[in-house]
């Protein structure tokens, strides 16, 4: 295993050779000296993808502050804080107040792995963030000695880990973990489960710009708004507007009518 001093020295020796190479070919491009001018936001941009380093690092690090994910992500400090409060990335709070962000929940791309944040909300309905963390990276035997944290970027199913994270979280309440089989009563043997809500494919047509927009809001922004797909986003999309005219028509009660076929292909007016 590499040594910091080690990684230290490949990391600069990489930097020493990008740095060269840009310098030469703005020389042969005849680009201005004043283009570089600020070299200290240039070293602090350079820098900002440098996980941070803290007394927890031997735990559950190394860690992204707020200023390197805001960098990573190219978004705000409140969009990030706003997935840290919803819970689409995990975030652990320092004694002085500031943010960190494990690097193993991250993707080569910088999305959070799904399954992650999975085991992330069970956990965190009944541990505080550091006690989750630590969970999360600790090896386990029932995982092959790997930690959950591994096991998912391993793509391992989530079920294991899941049902590990359950009877920790039930342990940690100090409540046991029952199986109870309900009888029904006589009058309901017979009837049938309520069937889960299903989706619907539907084909719509807008204009290439609203679609563009579209596909640009969902790819810079899917991992903190959290969207499981572009179906999702869309989906999302449509209920905010039926809300919005809820709120507008209805006093914020729902529709009401007979859900008949629409005509295809032409616009609809008012009845």
């Amino acid at each position: 295993m590499s040594t910091l001093s080690e990684q230290e020295r490949k990391l600069l020796d990489l930097l020493t050779r990008s740095v060269h190479r840009t310098f030469a070919d703005a020389r042969a491009a005849g680009v201005p000296a004043e283009v570089f001018d600020d070299v200290e936001s240039i070293a602090r941009s350079m820098s900002a993808a440098l996980p941070t380093s803290s007394v927890y690092d031997q735990l559950v690090g190394p860690f992204y502050d707020t200023t390197s994910l805001t960098q990573w992500w190219g978004v705000s400090r409140q969009a990030i804080a706003k997935a840290a409060d919803v819970g689409t990335v995990i975030a652990c709070r320092l004694d002085g107040g500031g943010w960190v962000y494990p690097t193993w929940q991250f993707t080569d791309l910088g999305t959070v792995y799904p399954h992650l944040i999975t085991l992330w909300a069970t956990l965190r309905g009944a541990a505080d963030p550091w006690t989750c963390a630590v969970w999360l990276r600790s090896p386990q035997s029932e995982l092959g000695d790997r930690s959950a944290a591994d096991w998912i970027a391993g793509g391992y199913p989530l079920g294991t880990a899941l049902e590990l994270a359950r009877n920790d979280v039930h342990r940690w309440a100090g409540k046991e973990v029952e199986n109870l089989t309900i009888a029904l009563p006589p009058q309901q043997q017979n009837e049938q489960p309520e069937k889960k809500q299903s989706t619907k494919a539907v084909t719509v047509y807008i204009s290439h710009e609203v679609y563009t927009q579209a596909r640009l809001a969902f790819i810079a922004t899917r991992t903190v708004e959290a969207d499981r797909s572009w179906s999702h986003f869309v989906e999302k999309a449509v209920e905010g507007e039926i809300r919005r005219r809820r709120e507008l028509h209805t006093g914020g009660e729902d529709f009401e009518g007979v859900d008949a076929p629409l005509s295809p292909g032409r616009p609809l007016s008012d009845q």
